[in-house]
Order: structure tokens, then C-alpha cells, then sequence
């Protein structure tokens, strides 16, 4: 399996105390015939396997970049962590902060697959496990879904998707501006003109944000 088709990362978390492996991918199903309900099957038998694991599909839409998919794990994993989490399903939690929303149903609605991305046949995922169990959790997934790996496109930037996650996320541009400020670009360019590694880099400080306060009302409904 070429290592380009995948994004992988490892982390050792002191605060959790707990180590992981992030797996961000991209398959093609070659049945171009299969039914949504017969691939939530398909998850939700592999979810069951490998129930310590977080295997997870999702529309990119309003998905930024692997960071913003990795800050989400994170997140998820705290919560859980702390017992403050919204959902009693990982998986659910991870799209809950990757959407940076509550409600599972707003999750679904921007992250969920539909019967469009389905008959695309090509589909992102990430996996979360133990660094020696991750691959073979890949394998399964390829093996089950009759697909093949391809190269993941969740890093491209381009206006139209900078804009559509603006929007979604509420980022106002006095925010960027501040950020931009307190990142002393001396140039201080106009929104247009910045360099879109730029704004990515500050949507993701300020999608974080959200994460972050969506973990705070976690921890305030425990403590009430």
C-alpha cells in the first residue's frame, strides 16, 4: 500500500496519558451499485471489530485539513478522558468537534454520508488505534468495501473552500485580522492577498477555539 495514499501520524498525549495513531485516507469502491444502507452495515460491523478503535467516514465539506481532523480526535479522546463526552459513541463525538457543533443531527447534516458521496465511490476516512493495529484495520476496511486506496485531497485550499468554512464556522475577519496581527506579518496584505497556507493556519487556531468551548459546556453540564 503506497504511503502517499494516507496521511499517518503518532501521538503521545502526557495529559491523556495515552498513545495513538492517526490514519487519514481515501478509498475509490470499485461496486459502483452499493447501497447506503449496506455500507452502514459494512462501518458499523468494522466499528464492532474493532471497538477500542475510532473508524470513522466523512464528507469534507466544511473539513479544512488533516489538522483540523486530528485536533478533533483529540478532542473527542478528552472528553471521553473526562467523562464529559456528548455522545456514548467516540466515533459520534469525533464528528461532534469536527464540527464544532453539539447537535448530532447539524454533524450528520455537514459530515454524514450521503447516497451522492456514495455513488462518487471515492471517500475519505481516518482511522484512530494502536500504531501495530492500525494497518490492519486499513487493510480490513479496503478488503470489505471492495476499494482501493487513493490520494487524499483534504489538504487542497482553494477560495471556494476557505469560504464555504468561513461561512460554516462563523469566522468573522476582525478575527483574522487580530490573528494576523498577533502573528506580526509584517506586510499586514489584505485578506485576498494572504497566502491561503496563512489562512489556514488561522481558521484552524480559531476552529480549536470552538472545540474548546464545546468541551467547556461539556464540563459545565457535568458540574450542574
Amino acid at each position: 500500500m503506497e504511503s502517499y495514499n494516507m496521511i499517518k501520524k503518532e501521538f503521545r498525549l502526557e495529559e491523556l496519558e495515552t498513545e495513538y495513531t492517526v490514519l487519514i485516507s481515501r478509498i475509490e469502491i470499485h461496486k459502483n451499485d452499493l447501497l447506503l444502507d449496506e455500507f452502514f452495515k459494512i462501518i458499523k460491523q468494522l466499528q464492532n471489530k474493532y471497538s477500542k478503535s475510532i473508524i470513522q467516514f466523512f464528507n469534507t465539506h466544511i473539513v479544512l485539513n488533516d489538522r483540523h481532523i486530528q485536533n478533533a480526535i483529540y478532542f473527542a479522546k478528552k472528553a471521553f478522558k473526562k467523562e464529559i463526552n456528548i455522545s456514548n459513541d467516540v466515533n459520534i463525538e469525533f464528528l461532534l468537534y469536527l464540527s464544532a457543533n453539539r447537535q448530532i443531527k447539524n454533524a450528520f447534516k455537514f459530515l454524514g454520508i450521503t447516497i451522492e458521496d456514495l455513488h462518487s465511490t471515492k471517500l475519505h476516512y481516518c482511522i484512530v488505534s494502536e500504531s501495530n493495529r492500525i494497518m490492519d484495520i486499513n487493510e480490513d476496511i479496503i478488503e470489505r468495501l471492495n476499494s482501493s486506496t487513493i490520494k487524499p485531497d483534504i489538504n487542497l485550499l482553494d477560495n471556494d473552500k476557505l469560504e464555504r468554512i468561513k461561512n460554516y464556522f462563523e469566522i468573522s475577519d476582525s478575527q483574522i485580522k487580530t490573528l494576523i496581527n498577533a502573528r506580526n506579518i509584517s506586510t499586514k496584505p489584505s485578506l485576498e492577498d494572504l497566502n491561503p497556507e496563512i489562512i489556514a493556519d488561522i481558521f484552524n487556531d480559531l476552529i480549536c477555539e470552538k472545540m474548546a468551548l464545546l468541551s467547556l459546556e461539556g464540563l459545565r453540564l457535568e458540574l450542574d
